[in-house]
This record gives C-alpha cells, sequence and structure tokens, in this order.
C-alpha cells in the first residue's frame, strides 16, 4: 500500500487506545472557561460563537505544553527512532497548549511498542512489566475546525444578517481494541502465562478530508422588550463540501504464542502479525450544521445539530496484507497486494447535538453545556465569583464516564491572568492526571 508501512499502521493501532480528539479541553484557549468545566463536546453550538465575538474580551493563550512537546526532544514523534513513543506523543499533542503535572516517560511501553514495529521482542514478555494496556475500548472522534469570516448586510444595532465563508480540516477516526485479559496481565504485572494463545484485535477507520464551508449568519431583534446590548436571537447554518483526501482501514490481528516456560515461540501454520490495510484515495460528501442562541439580559441559552447528514463517499481502493513470520527474529515485514472487498464506501459519523445555557451578573458567572454524541454523552459546568481583583472558579466535567474536576483563579482588572486546572485521563493508564492551562485576558466582558 503506497504511502503506509507496518510501523506507521501498528503505530495507529496503538495511538488508538488513548487518543481522544474529539475532548475540547486540551485545545481551548481560554483558562477562564477552562477553569469553569469547560464546553461540552468538541463540536460546539455554532452559534453562541456569534455571541462571544460581540463580547469586549481579547484571549490570549500562554501555550505552556510546548513544554512537554520539546522536552527531551521531538524524536518521540518520529517513527524508527529509538526514543519513538507514540502513546506518548498523543498524550502530549491531545493537550497541545496545556501543561500536565506528573507526565512520565513509560520505558517499558516504549521498549514493548518499538520491538513490536520491529519484529524483535523479548521472548519473555514479562520484561515489558508495567505497559498498561486496556482489554477492551473503542473511542471515535472528529477534528472538525472553520477559518473563515462573515460577510454582513442588512445591518443595524441590534441586527444583522450576513454569508459566513470558511475552510478547515475534516478528520475523523474510530478505533476498536480487543486485548487477551492475560496478555493484560502479563504486561502489566509480569505475570507469566504458559502453553497459552493470546491476541490483540484491533479495526479503525481514518478519515483525512476538508471542508469547504458556505453558511448563513444572523441575529434578530428581541423587539421593545430588548433590556442589553447582546439580546438578541442568533441563527447559524453552515453547508459543509466535504472534499475527502484518504481513507485508511487497518485491520489487524497479533497473536502471541508462549512455551512451557511461558515464552514466546513460533506455533506451527501460525502467522504472529497480520494487517490488513485498506485505502481509499478519494472521496466527496456532505454535512450540515444548525445552531440557535438566545440572549435575553443576564441570561443566554442555546441549542445545536452539528453533522446532519454528513457522509463521505469514498472510491479508488486498494488492499494491502502486511503479515510478520516472527515476532522475534527481526524479519522484514511481507507486503501482498491484493483486491479490497469493495470499489465505494459510504462513511457516516455521529450526529452531535448539543445545549448550552449561561447567566452573568456584576460580581459572578454560571455556565453549564451538554452534548450527545461521539464518545457517548458528556456534561461541563462550572461557576465563577469576584473577590476584589481575584476571581475564583469551579466546576466539573463528565466525560466518558467518568467526573473530574475544575478549578482555576483570575487575576486582575482591565487585563486578568486566568490559570484553570482540570482533570483529564489521556493516557493509556486511564488514571486521572492534572493540566493547567493559562491565557491573558484584555477586557472584563459578561461570561460566554
Amino acid at each position: 500500500m503506497r504511502g503506509l508501512t507496518p510501523g506507521i499502521l501498528i503505530t495507529l493501532l496503538i495511538v488508538g487506545v488513548c487518543a481522544e480528539p474529539a475532548r475540547a479541553q486540551g485545545t481551548e484557549t481560554d483558562a477562564r472557561i477552562v477553569a469553569m468545566g469547560g464546553r461540552a463536546g468538541a463540536s460546539r453550538n455554532i452559534a453562541s460563537g456569534l455571541v462571544s465575538s460581540a463580547m469586549p474580551d481579547i484571549v490570549i493563550p500562554v501555550p505552556l505544553g510546548l513544554i512537554d512537546v520539546f522536552r527531551g526532544g521531538l524524536d518521540k514523534f518520529i517513527p524508527g527512532r529509538d526514543t519513538f513513543d507514540p502513546v506518548q506523543s498523543i498524550e502530549v499533542s491531545s493537550t497541545p497548549l496545556h501543561y500536565t503535572f506528573g507526565r512520565q516517560e513509560n520505558t517499558a511501553r516504549q521498549a514493548f511498542i518499538n520491538d513490536l514495529v520491529g519484529g524483535q521482542l523479548n521472548p519473555d514478555l514479562t520484561t515489558y512489566s508495567g505497559f498498561v494496556i486496556p482489554e477492551t475500548l473503542q473511542v471515535e472522534g472528529l477534528i472538525d475546525r472553520r477559518f473563515g469570516g462573515i460577510v454582513k448586510f442588512a445591518k443595524g444595532a441590534d441586527r444583522f444578517h450576513g454569508v459566513f465563508l470558511g475552510v478547515g480540516p475534516y478528520l475523523s477516526f474510530d478505533t476498536q481494541l480487543d486485548v487477551d485479559p492475560r496478555l493484560v496481565d502479563m504486561l502489566g504485572n509480569g505475570t507469566p502465562y504458559t502453553n497459552a494463545q493470546l491476541a490483540l484485535l484491533n479495526h479503525s477507520q481514518v478519515q483525512l478530508a476538508m471542508a469547504i464551508t458556505v453558511g448563513y449568519r444572523g441575529r434578530v431583534s428581541m423587539g421593545p422588550s430588548s433590556s442589553g446590548e447582546r439580546d438578541g436571537l442568533y441563527l447559524a447554518v453552515n453547508y459543509n463540501v466535504l472534499r475527502g483526501f484518504r481513507y485508511f482501514e487497518p485491520d489487524s490481528s497479533m497473536r502471541f504464542d508462549t512455551d512451557a516456560a511461558g515464552r514466546l515461540t513460533a506455533a506451527p501454520e501460525a502467522t504472529p502479525v497480520s494487517i490488513a490495510a485498506i485505502q481509499g484515495r478519494s472521496g466527496q460528501g456532505r454535512s450540515i450544521d444548525l445552531g440557535v442562541q438566545i440572549v435575553r439580559g443576564a441570561v443566554e441559552a442555546g441549542f445545536g445539530v452539528n453533522g446532519v447528514g454528513n457522509r463521505i463517499d469514498w472510491t479508488d481502493f486498494t488492499l494491502t496484507t502486511y503479515s510478520l513470520p516472527s515476532l522475534v527474529s527481526a524479519f522484514d515485514y511481507t507486503a501482498t497486494e491484493g483486491v479490497a472487498p469493495f470499489t465505494d464506501l459510504r462513511v457516516t459519523l455521529p450526529v452531535v447535538k448539543t445545549a448550552n445555557v449561561a447567566v452573568s451578573h456584576a460580581g459572578w458567572s454560571a455556565m453549564a453545556s451538554a452534548a450527545d454524541g461521539f464518545n457517548g454523552r458528556s456534561v461541563h459546568g462550572g461557576v465563577e465569583r469576584q473577590l476584589g481583583r481575584l476571581w475564583v472558579r469551579g466546576g466539573a466535567r463528565y466525560t466518558r464516564g467518568a467526573w473530574d474536576p475544575t478549578w482555576g483563579v483570575g487575576i486582575g482588572g482591565r487585563i486578568t491572568l486566568d490559570v484553570g486546572f482540570y482533570g483529564n485521563r489521556n493516557n493509556l493508564e486511564g488514571r486521572r492526571a492534572t493540566t493547567m492551562a493559562v491565557s491573558l485576558r484584555i477586557g472584563q466582558g459578561p461570561m460566554p
């Protein structure tokens, strides 16, 4: 398969178990929002951005996450290097703007992945003890951001209509992992299993595409009953033309056979590693996003639906099967060209539904949001209180079946230093880590 190697495919397999690009918290630029629970879902209500744009605040993120990016050099991101660690690479890139405390390299994990890619595992798998991997996991996500602007017409003090033009990435993935519990125990705790056949299976779908967007943006007056400069009914619609560049569907099967001493052995007529890699080279599709936001005085609320009717139709498929005859002898992978099981394929993604509400008064604010789509349901919320020149904030977020706290402070007046902390589980082990976001705020507008 042109453009792919077995090492890259195995890297995608391992990376999938900890990658969570659908989480918006890791790329949230405003530490104030982070401290108050963040926003639910990576696909937010597109109409809520119209209200935020009316605020006088300018937020400048402080990218402390670059400390983790450059710490120890960049070789951890490069396949083939001795210090390459795809799991750590994804953990770092999932929070590119923020700093995570206590992040450590896992030498056992790093050694196992690199030795597996090279087909030269230590026959004694207990030497990789400390590499924690889940038994089962399914993770899905979408990076779907728009860069563009609004051409307004029919403008008034409390109303406008406009056309939105934008472009941005549309990158999706879905991966499902199943690992034999005995293999999990052997790698995690160093427990040997004798005369065993241990399997690791993974199926993934990855789409690399871009979206060209034409949309409508508008604000409708609330009439004489308006009580604030921001009052109004905000409406937004996006029609996204999707252009697909690559579709990847690697189906991976790995088999670890042990002998009477618990060491890796070659089973007769067994293929330890087989990766059936399908690639599509051309895709066309569309999707629609809708959003409504109502602002009246100190209260605002809204809902959105993103990805309505989404689809990409892929064509021009190829199939290459990579196989490895031994896990320990450093053999090269054998590539066998085949015929893809289909000539065209339509891929659809979950429709993301969001709802949000916020209240702002002099000296305090509260906000909450919920989403249902990728990785199930999520809820975010928090409050803040002003104490002189100090803002105290706290909240929580619920994602993928777990609650994590958020908290932080803001110091200043017209120029405010905001610091936010949140618990996250963006790591293979599923343990809670604490991450810090920092930003500068110029102006002091109402809560978004």
